[in-house]
């Protein structure tokens, strides 16, 4: 015999087995896993130097881009070299909003942040 306790029991079990029931996580797109892959092992940066520069240059703008050049992506870091530290200094001001035009911007890449350092440009 069964009374109202047992069922409640029972009831409450399974729904404490419901809960602590795993769930599988629904699984990442193919190119995602393979976009972030290729960006750890660094073989998507030969094929995307060009991009790269396009995407500075329309966030920076001719003016920027003329005393600048990109430099190496590393881990979502977008190095820039700088040609003076005046120039190096206006870029560190503006740095949030040429992250955001650069995230707008559809690339390949994923750009988290920037980094200028000076050295020499030489002129395309």
């Amino acid at each position: 015999m069964t009374d109202s306790y047992d069922e409640q029991d029972f009831k409450n079990a399974v729904q404490d087995l419901e809960r602590k029931r795993r769930r599988p996580r629904p699984l990442p797109h193919a190119s995602n896993v393979i976009r972030k892959l290729l960006a750890r092992k660094d073989y998507i940066q030969v094929g995307q130097r060009q991009e790269l520069e396009a995407a500075w240059l329309q966030a920076a703008g001719q003016e920027l881009a003329s005393r600048t050049r990109c430099g190496r992506l590393v881990r979502g870091t977008l190095e820039v070299i700088v040609g003076d530290s005046s120039t190096l200094m206006q870029l560190t001001f503006e740095k949030q909003g040429l992250l955001k035009k650069l995230k707008q911007i559809e690339a390949t890449a994923e750009i988290k942040n920037l980094r200028f350092s000076t050295g020499v440009i030489t002129p395309s």
